[in-house]
Parts: C-alpha cells; sequence; structure tokens
C-alpha cells in the first residue's frame, strides 16, 4: 500500500511539473519602434500649461466651474490646428468632446480613444504636502508637475498630441477614429460619458475597439515575476455604496444603555470587516495567472498553471496584500460616520456608509443581501446610498486581434515590458461605453512606483519629460496597429 502511494504521489507531481513546462509564452514578439521620428519638444509644455486650467469636479456638481471647461476647450482648439483642421469636432452636453477623424475605409468598424479633461481637488492649504503649486503649470527637473498630469490630462493631451504628429505625417487611418472626452469622470461620468457614448449609440455606431484609462505598468505586481507588468484592464469592478443607520434611545451620558447606538453601528461594521465576502480565482484574475505563469519560475510556475490544485495557497497569499486581495473579491470599505452632537448626550442615531467594490459575477443583490446576513440586527437599516450602484462590466475578450493591437503597442514602445490582462479596481468612463462595444480595454501607458502611484489622487502627481514622449508614441502605435495602414513611410 505505501509502496502505490508513494507511486501515485510521483505521478500526480510529475504531471504538475509537466503542466507548467509545457506552456509556452503569450506574449507578441515585436520590434520596438523609433521613438525619435516625431519632434515631441514642444509636448511637454503644452501639457504644462493645460494644468493651469482648473478643470476640477466637485461632488457638489453645482459648483462646477463653466469657465475652465471653456478656457481648455479653446486652448486644444489653439494647440493642435491640424486636428481642427482635419476631424470633426462636436461639443456634448456643454462640456464633454467629440472627434471624428474619418476613415478611408468607411465599411470597418471604428476605433475610439477615450479620457476625461476633469481632475480631482488638489487640497493645496497650509497642510498640503505639495512641493509645488498644483495647479501652478509646473516643470522642474524634467517633469512636469500638477494635478491631473496622470490623472488624466496625459491621456487627453497624449492623444492629441499623437494625432497631431501623425496628420504632420500625412496619415490616414483606414477605420475611422473617435476620441471622446468626458468632463466628469471624477465623479461618475454620468453628464460625460454617458452623454457621449449616448451620441454613438443614436447614430447606430459599433466600435471594433476602445481604449481607456486603467490599469498601468508595475514592477513588483506579480510574485515570481522580475520585468514590469504591463496590467490592460479587461473589466473593471463594480461600484455599490451602503448607507447603515443604526436606531438608539436618546438621553443622558449618564445613564446608557448596555449599548448606544455608535455602538450597535460600531458592531455592524465590525462585523462586515471581519467576514467579508468570498474570494475567487476566476475572470480576469485566472486569466492574469494564467498569462504570467510561463514568466514566472520556480515554484510560482507551478503553482500558476496548476490552480485547480493550488487556488487556496494563492488565494491566501493574494488575500494578505490590501492591493492584491481587491483582485480576487468584492471589497469592504467603510468610509463615512456620522453619530453625535455633545459629549454628554446619547444619540438617538447613527450612520455609516460602506463602499464595495464588485467582481464580476457579483450582483448587487446579492452584496445586499450578504451585508444582511452578516448585520442581523432589526435596529440597523440598510439601503443603498446616493447614486452609487453599478454592477461590474462585462469582460472584454483577452486573445482577440483588438487585445493584441493593444499589447503589440505597448511591447513596441516598452521594450521588454510583459502583457497581462487584468481586472480594474477603480472606476472608469469605459463602464457607459458598453452598449458601444465588446472590446473595451483599460491601460495607461505608464511605468509608476507605489509612491507615485499615490500621486493620481494626492499630492505631488507629476510625470517626466521621459515618460510623456513614451506616452505619446503609445497612442501613435496604437492608432496604426488598430486602424492600419502600419506602415508610415
Amino acid at each position: 500500500m505505501k509502496h502505490n502511494l508513494t507511486i501515485t504521489l510521483s505521478i500526480v507531481i510529475t504531471s504538475f511539473f509537466m503542466i507548467a513546462c509545457s506552456h509556452t509564452s503569450y506574449q507578441i514578439d515585436v520590434d520596438p519602434v523609433d521613438q525619435t521620428r516625431f519632434d515631441l519638444s514642444s509636448a511637454p509644455a503644452t501639457l504644462t500649461e493645460a494644468v493651469k486650467i482648473r478643470t476640477i469636479s466637485f461632488s457638489d456638481t453645482s459648483a462646477t466651474e463653466a469657465s475652465a471647461f471653456d478656457s481648455i476647450h479653446k486652448f486644444i482648439m489653439v494647440s493642435y490646428p491640424n486636428i481642427h483642421a482635419s476631424l470633426e469636432r462636436e461639443v456634448i452636453n456643454t462640456h464633454s468632446l467629440l472627434y471624428t477623424w474619418t476613415g478611408s475605409s468607411r465599411e470597418l468598424n471604428p476605433v475610439i480613444l477615450l479620457a476625461h479633461t476633469d481632475v480631482v481637488p488638489a487640497g493645496w492649504d497650509s497642510t498640503s504636502t505639495w512641493k509645488v503649486d498644483p495647479f501652478g503649470g509646473i516643470m522642474m527637473d524634467d517633469t512636469v508637475w500638477g494635478r491631473g498630469t496622470l490623472d488624466d490630462k496625459m491621456s487627453v493631451f497624449g492623444i492629441l498630441e499623437a494625432v497631431e504628429s501623425l496628420l504632420n505625417k500625412g496619415y490616414q487611418p483606414e477605420r475611422t477614429i473617435y476620441l471622446a472626452f468626458g468632463h466628469d469622470e471624477e465623479i461618475g461620468g454620468d453628464k460625460g460619458a454617458e452623454y457621449l457614448a449616448g451620441t454613438l449609440v443614436d447614430r447606430h455606431i459599433t466600435a471594433d475597439l476602445i481604449l481607456d484609462e486603467g490599469g498601468i505598468i508595475v514592477e513588483d505586481g506579480v510574485p515570481g515575476i522580475t520585468l514590469p507588468v504591463a496590467l490592460v484592464g479587461v473589466a473593471e469592478k463594480g461600484y455599490l455604496s451602503l448607507e447603515l443607520v443604526a436606531k438608539g434611545v436618546g438621553g443622558h451620558s449618564s445613564m446608557p444603555p448596555k449599548q448606544t447606538a455608535i455602538g450597535v453601528l460600531s458592531q455592524a461594521i465590525v462585523d462586515l470587516q471581519e467576514h467579508p465576502l468570498p474570494s475567487a480565482l476566476d475572470g480576469p484574475i485566472r486569466e492574469m495567472l494564467v498569462t504570467l505563469a510561463p514568466e514566472t519560475g520556480f515554484p510560482f510556475n507551478f503553482l500558476f498553471s496548476n490552480l485547480w490544485a493550488f487556488g487556496g495557497i494563492i488565494k491566501g497569499q493574494l488575500a494578505a496584500s490590501p492591493k492584491s486581495n481587491a483582485l480576487i473579491r468584492t471589497t469592504t470599505a467603510p468610509t463615512m460616520i456620522n453619530a453625535g452632537f455633545k459629549d454628554n448626550a446619547l444619540p438617538s442615531e447613527a450612520r455609516a456608509v460602506v463602499n464595495f467594490r464588485l467582481k464580476p459575477g457579483e450582483s448587487i443583490e446579492a452584496v445586499i443581501q450578504h451585508v444582511e446576513k452578516v448585520i442581523d440586527n432589526p435596529n440597523v437599516s440598510i439601503g443603498i446610498y446616493g447614486k452609487g450602484a453599478n454592477p461590474a462590466s462585462k469582460v472584454s475578450d483577452h486573445q482577440n486581434d483588438q487585445f493584441k493591437a493593444v499589447a503589440k503597442s505597448i511591447r513596441q514602445t516598452f521594450p521588454g515590458i510583459l502583457v497581462s490582462p487584468y481586472i480594474s479596481v477603480g472606476g472608469t468612463d469605459a463602464i457607459h461605453y458598453e452598449d458601444v462595444s465588446n472590446n473595451i480595454y483599460r491601460f495607461s501607458p505608464v511605468q509608476l512606483s507605489s509612491e507615485r502611484l499615490d500621486g493620481l489622487h494626492g499630492s505631488n502627481e507629476r510625470i517626466a519629460v521621459s515618460e510623456y514622449a513614451r506616452l505619446i508614441n503609445f497612442y501613435i502605435q496604437v492608432i496604426r496597429n488598430s486602424t492600419g495602414p502600419e506602415r508610415l513611410w
């Protein structure tokens, strides 16, 4: 019996190794492109000027500074004369922009490049940790500093620079290209991207490919991989905010009940955090591990190639980090709490908001049922907060020609970079375009450290001049690889 068990184990282990060794690389072989073939010397100065325009999206939409969006529209027109001579320009719902670059083959479905002109507030005050004025338009140490340099004016102006450069070379795409720039992505895109997408739907336009912001190039994002990895979002997580309201008995704090409204609410929050929604290695995270398995060494290639056997181990490792934990489950995050009005008075009510980011396949109804089951307290009411409810997006194919066009463009402009499908954990304007295309990808062509990544909605947001030039070259390649003809000269 012992001898038979040894033989069986040997066969199983051997089969694991054979599976791990049988996978060949999923990476596309390409030759790097000449990054100096276009004159991009004026591009950083243009981005620097764009940063000065305070296109801020506030939660209170009535506070939106309309003049700032008018200013950035005028600035774009002045800065890119070839675009405005060759492309059709439309203003959608007052502040969003739609450009149409008509292709030579009208029967081909178009390509749509998305970005947004709005930015989040910068928190520029006496307690700020900004090294420069975030709206000062500062270029220092060969770097453009300021709010929007990464999120997302770099994409707006990077796309415009790419199109202007191609027009200067006499490029004519076969597919029509749309440039769609929303103005309120930071507060959901309801007035910008939703109207832009609706315009395209009304015109019966089906896109071959849509590219928006999303995943970035990370240096240490996957265990066992030493090369940087470009994470291309093939889906994005959903969004749900629930308000918890705990009722209690008011009165004097000298005679408190066993548990006040604050205590009831606190217990509910603790219970939710101690009972997260279940994790799973499915969908985009599974495809990510499978895609990267051939690029890893032992033991990671062994583990990633046999997820059916070692999924529990991998999930445990991923759950240990907040960044990777977000890839494998619907996350739970208490974000707001309010109760009480005086230090010696018992509040009769306590409120909190808990935000959930839904993974594909997890419905809003299922999350609410989970919350009700975990809290299980009739003294706590549960309801959707504000407009905060969107399911996860559909998952786009990562093995088709459209994804390969994006992957090819990445590897041409970032030599040696690995490319992998990924799930975007943050929201983007792309969620509004699901009726326009089945091939929607989310990628921001920059390589960021954790410290730089924190600048997206934090302090000292910036992009190096060399990074910005590479970003523009990426968009040039995306246009060439997705719209044809590839050869320019």
